[in-house]
């Protein structure tokens, strides 16, 4: 049997608190497994968030939530050159702004 470890969608922790109940969709944007641009991304109900990332999501701290997610990328931490720490800045307030628009609801305590 398979253990599935769930995470944060916004900056990747494995403490996961809350959930948010949202529509389905996919877009283009940044693959944030190879950085690769062009990649069709997207996201499947509801998303998972730690308590640092809903605490900025609740106080609509949109910035501070891209700055967050951002410093936690893997890439990130990997290196990247400015074209794509650029194109990631992007893709992941792309990203954001798209949960918004989508969200169905109030936040959910996890589990």
């Amino acid at each position: 049997m398979t253990t599935v470890q769930v995470q944060c969608d916004f900056c990747d922790s494995t403490t996961v608190e809350w959930t948010y109940p949202a529509d389905d969709f996919a877009m283009v944007g940044l693959n944030p497994d190879t950085g690769d641009s062009g990649q069709v991304l997207g996201s499947a109900g509801a998303w998972a968030a730690c308590e640092p990332c809903s605490a900025l999501i609740e106080a609509n701290d949109w910035d501070g939530l891209a700055d967050r997610s951002v410093k936690t990328h893997p890439l990130v931490k990997a290196g990247l050159t400015t074209d794509m720490l650029t194109t990631l800045i992007l893709a992941t307030r792309q990203m954001h702004a798209t949960f918004r628009e989508l969200r169905k609801a109030p936040r959910l305590r996890f589990g």
